[in-house]
């Protein structure tokens, strides 16, 4: 990450997106999510859309099909959402989606 910062100067959009992520907040936000707060998937959206966003536009070279896997995969994500069980990092389970 520091030599791609000196490159480009300034945050990457992953270091941006990994901001404010704590494993225990996201742990608290997929009970809260079992529990059926909708709040909790906004959360959860809001907190890791970035990073997504910039994984999938990596792994596609095209943005807007990466806003589309995204939505999709938050889709999927939302209609499972009594069931999620994420025995590790939430980040890499929704990357998995």
């Amino acid at each position: 990450m520091i030599a791609l910062r000196a490159v480009i100067g300034g945050d990457t959009d992953i270091e941006a997106g990994l901001r404010g992520w704590t494993p225990m907040a996201d742990q608290d936000l997929v009970r809260r999510l079992r529990g059926g707060e909708a709040a909790a998937l906004r959360a959860i959206y809001e907190a890791h859309k970035d990073y997504l966003l910039t994984v999938a536009t990596c792994l596609l070279l095209d943005r807007g099909l990466a806003e589309d896997a995204l939505h999709d995969a938050f889709v999927a994500f939302a209609g499972q959402a009594r069931r999620v069980r994420v025995r590790g990092n939430l980040r890499a389970y929704l990357a998995a989606c």
